[in-house]
């Protein structure tokens, strides 16, 4: 508890914040060609925590 009581707490987050698309696993094969998993899209949050 702060001294005054209980204490809000914010925190803003962000993930790959200006989108950009990349393959983070690349994978050959002579039957299917060539295939990719991109990364996640923009996500961005706020958490919120009380302390009493």
């Amino acid at each position: 508890m702060g001294a005054n009581g209980p204490e809000l707490q914010l925190s803003l987050w962000s993930r790959n914040l200006f989108d950009r698309a990349y393959a983070f696993v690349r994978n050959t094969d002579s039957a299917s060609g060539v295939a990719a998993i991109f990364n996640e899209p923009r996500t961005v949050g706020i958490d919120a925590r009380l302390v009493f």
